[in-house]
C-alpha cells in the first residue's frame, strides 16, 4: 500500500510555531509575575514605610507623654510647696494650729501629710487637663504636624497623621494610638502605658533667727505714757494693759499734775479689758468698763453721769500724805452707779483739800461726808481745830476717826450719804470705811503677806524704767544720725519733721526729729517714732510701734495693733473713736527684726533683762523631687491596629 504521509515538508514550520506560541506564553506569565511581584514589592515597602512613621509617631508621642509627667509632677511639686509659705508668727499666736505642736514645734508629720495632699491633687488634675480629652490634646496635634513635616514627599497632599490619646483615669493607663496615611495605605499602632502615682518626697528646711531684745514691760502693753492720759469726749476700746506713770513725786508742785487718767464725757461705753496702773483715775460723766485697776493715789468720780464698772481695784498706796495714800472718792452719788465686781483692796484712805490737809477715815470717801469731822456732828469731849477752810475734829487718831464714821452710819436716821448705788465684792481689804449698796463696812485690814502680793502686782506693771518711760526718749534724736536697713519695708529717717498730706500706705520705718502729723489717711505697718509730738488728724489704722518724745493727740478715728509710747501726754480728743490692741508678739518681731534701730533706741540695753525672740521663721522647699520615670510609666501592651 501507498504511504500517503511520506512527505514531511511544512512540518518544522508548525513546530517552530508552536515553540513560539509555547515560550510567548511562557514569556507573558513571566513578565506578568515580575509585574506583580514588583508591585507587591513597592506595596510592602509602601506598607514597611507606613508602619516606621506609624511607630514614630507613637514613640514621640510616648517621649512628650514622659515629658508630661516630668511637668506634672514639677507642677505638683509647685503646688505642694505653697504650703510652706504660710506665715509661722500668725500660726503660733493661734490658740490651736495644725501646724505647730503643742510643745511649739513645727508639726514636720501634718505638713508632710498636707503636701503629699496636695502633690496628688495636682498631679492628677494637670494629667487629666493635658490627656484627658483627646480633642484638647494639643501637643498631639503638634506632633501630626512635625511628622508631616520629617516626610520627604512634600507633594503628596494625601499624607496624613492622627495621634490620639484615652486617658483611664481610674485605672491610671492612657491607650496612644498612632495613625499614618500615605499612597491611600493606612497603617496604626497602639500602645497601652500603666502609669503609677510617683512617691512624694518633698523636703523642706527650717530657717530662723534669734534676737535678744531688751524685755521691757512697756513693750508688752497697748499704751504707756509718761505724763498724762487725756480722753474727752471720746468712745474708747483698749484690750491690753494701760500704763501712765505712777511714780512722781506729789510734794513736787509741777509732778502733782502728772500720773493721771483723765476720761471726761465719754457717755457711749468704753472699754479696757487689761490691767491699768497709774496715780489717778479721773471720771467724769463717764460709761466706763475696766477689767483690773491700780493706782498709786485715788480712783475719783466726779459729775453727775458716772457709770463705773471695774472687775478688780488695787489702790495700793498706803502712805500718810495725799498722794500716797489711795481711795476711792465720789464727788456725789447723784445718777452715779460704781460696782467693783470681784477684787477689792484700798491701803489708803481720803484726805480732804484743805490746808494743812486733813485725812479721813473712809477707803470710800462721798465728799459731802466729810461733815461727819465737823461741828455739825460734835459729841461730847470732842475738840476742833481750824483746817482752811474749815474748822474740822482734832486728831490723828485714825482708829477714832473709822469709830466716829462707823457709829453715826448705824443710826436711824443718819445724815451721812452711804452709796446705795455701790457695790462692792465680800472679803474686801481697806485701812478705812468701805461703802456697800447703803451700808458702812469697816475695815478689813490686810495683813503684811497680803499688801506685799498687791505691790509686787503693782511692781511688775510699772516694770524696768528709768525716769519714766524709755527716758523721756532722750536718745530719740541721735536716731537720724544712724543709717538702718528695715527687714519688713522702707527705711523713711528725717532731721525735722514728717507732714503726711496724701492718702497712702505705708510699711517699714518712719523716723522724724521732730514732729509728725498725719492729715490724711493712713495705713501703717512697723515702726513711727518722733522725737517731737505727734498728731493724728486722719484716720490711722496702723500695726506695729507707734513712739512720741512729746505729746501725741489724736483727733479721728483710730485704730492700732500693737503698742503706744508716749513720752508726753497722750490725748484722744472730742469725736474720736480709739481701738488699741496690744501685740506683744508683733511689737518684740518687729524689734528683732530691726536690731540696729533696738539698739540704739534702748541705750540702757546690756542692763535690762533679754528675751529671746525670733526675728524671723521660714520654711524653705527643695525645689527638686527625687523619683524614677521608669517606675511611673510602664508599656504594658502594643499592637498592630487592622481594619476591620
Amino acid at each position: 500500500m501507498k504511504n500517503i504521509y511520506k512527505n514531511k515538508k511544512g512540518s518544522t514550520l508548525v513546530t517552530l510555531i508552536i515553540i513560539f506560541a509555547i515560550l510567548s506564553i511562557l514569556g507573558t506569565t513571566i513578565y506578568s509575575i515580575a509585574i506583580t511581584n514588583s508591585k507587591i514589592g513597592i506595596m510592602n515597602s509602601k506598607l514597611k514605610r507606613n508602619f516606621y512613621f506609624a511607630e514614630s509617631g507613637l514613640e514621640l508621642a510616648q517621649d512628650e507623654l514622659i515629658k508630661t509627667i516630668h511637668i506634672g509632677i514639677k507642677e505638683a511639686n509647685k503646688d505642694a510647696n505653697k504650703i510652706l509659705e504660710i506665715d509661722l508668727e500668725s500660726e503660733r499666736e493661734k490658740e490651736k494650729s495644725p501646724y505647730i505642736t503643742d510643745e511649739g514645734n513645727i508639726d514636720d508629720a501634718y505638713i508632710n501629710q498636707k503636701q503629699e495632699e496636695i502633690f496628688e491633687n495636682s498631679y492628677y488634675q494637670f494629667l487629666d487637663k493635658k490627656i484627658g480629652n483627646s480633642n484638647n490634646l494639643t501637643f498631639f496635634k503638634i506632633l501630626s504636624e512635625k511628622l508631616l513635616k520629617l516626610s520627604k514627599d512634600k507633594s503628596n497632599k494625601n499624607e496624613s497623621y492622627d495621634i490620639t490619646a484615652e486617658y483611664e483615669k481610674d485605672n491610671d493607663k492612657v491607650k496612644i494610638t498612632s495613625t499614618y496615611i500615605k499612597d491611600q495605605i493606612k497603617q496604626s499602632v497602639s500602645a497601652i502605658y500603666s502609669l503609677k502615682k510617683p512617691n512624694y518626697s518633698g523636703l523642706y528646711s527650717y530657717e530662723s533667727k534669734i534676737t535678744e531684745i531688751p524685755n521691757y514691760h512697756m513693750l508688752k502693753n497697748a499704751i504707756s505714757v509718761d505724763r498724762n492720759l487725756n480722753i474727752d469726749s471720746s468712745n474708747f476700746n483698749i484690750n491690753g494693759d494701760v500704763f501712765v506713770n505712777p511714780q512722781y513725786n506729789y510734794k513736787n508742785l509741777q509732778e502733782q499734775k502728772f500720773g493721771n487718767i483723765n476720761i471726761n464725757n465719754s457717755r457711749k461705753l468704753s472699754i479696757i479689758d487689761g490691767r491699768v496702773i497709774t496715780k489717778n483715775v479721773n471720771l467724769t460723766d463717764t460709761l466706763v468698763k475696766i477689767e483690773e485697776l491700780y493706782t498709786s493715789d485715788d480712783l475719783n468720780i466726779n459729775g453727775r453721769i458716772n457709770d463705773i464698772n471695774i472687775n478688780s481695784y488695787f489702790g495700793y498706796g498706803d502712805g500718810d500724805i495725799p498722794g500716797s495714800s489711795s481711795a476711792i472718792v465720789i464727788d456725789s452719788m447723784k445718777n452715779n452707779k460704781i460696782i467693783v465686781n470681784k477684787n477689792l483692796a484700798i491701803l489708803g484712805t481720803a484726805f480732804i483739800n484743805t490746808k494743812p490737809n486733813y485725812q479721813t477715815g473712809e477707803s470710800v470717801s462721798i465728799k459731802k461726808n466729810y461733815e461727819i469731822y465737823t461741828e455739825k456732828f460734835s459729841n461730847e469731849n470732842d475738840t476742833f481745830d481750824y483746817y482752811n477752810p474749815l474748822v474740822l475734829l482734832k486728831t490723828n487718831n485714825l482708829d477714832e476717826k473709822i469709830e466716829r464714821f462707823y457709829s453715826e452710819s448705824n443710826k436711824n436716821h443718819t445724815k451721812l450719804n452711804l452709796g446705795q448705788s455701790i457695790q462692792i465684792p465680800k472679803n474686801s481689804l481697806s485701812k478705812g470705811i468701805l461703802l456697800n449698796q447703803g451700808l458702812a463696812i469697816e475695815p478689813n485690814i490686810p495683813n503684811g503677806t497680803q499688801v506685799q502680793v498687791i505691790k509686787e502686782k503693782a511692781d511688775e506693771l510699772i516694770g524696768t524704767l528709768n525716769n519714766g518711760v524709755i527716758d523721756r526718749f532722750k536718745y530719740i534724736p541721735y536716731l537720724i544720725n544712724e543709717e538702718f536697713e528695715s527687714e519688713t519695708g522702707k527705711v523713711n529717717v528725717v532731721n525735722g519733721s514728717i507732714d503726711i498730706q496724701n492718702k497712702s500706705k505705708f510699711k517699714g520705718i518712719m523716723i522724724a526729729s521732730g514732729s509728725i502729723a498725719i492729715n490724711s489717711d493712713l495705713d501703717f505697718d512697723g515702726i513711727m517714732i518722733a522725737g517731737g509730738s505727734i498728731a493724728i488728724n486722719n484716720k490711722l489704722n496702723f500695726k506695729g510701734i507707734l513712739i512720741s518724745g512729746g505729746e501725741m493727740a489724736i483727733y479721728n478715728n483710730t485704730n492700732i495693733n500693737g503698742t503706744v509710747i508716749s513720752g508726753y501726754d497722750l490725748n484722744f480728743n472730742s469725736g474720736s473713736n480709739l481701738k488699741v490692741t496690744s501685740n506683744e508678739n508683733y511689737v518684740f518681731k518687729l524689734l528683732a527684726q530691726n536690731e540696729k534701730l533696738t539698739k540704739n533706741l534702748f541705750k540702757q540695753y546690756d542692763n535690762i533683762e533679754k528675751k529671746k525672740i525670733i526675728a524671723y521663721e521660714k520654711l524653705v522647699p527643695s525645689e527638686e523631687i527625687n523619683y524614677d520615670i521608669n517606675s511611673i510609666i510602664k508599656l504594658s501592651e502594643w499592637k498592630i491596629n487592622y481594619d476591620k
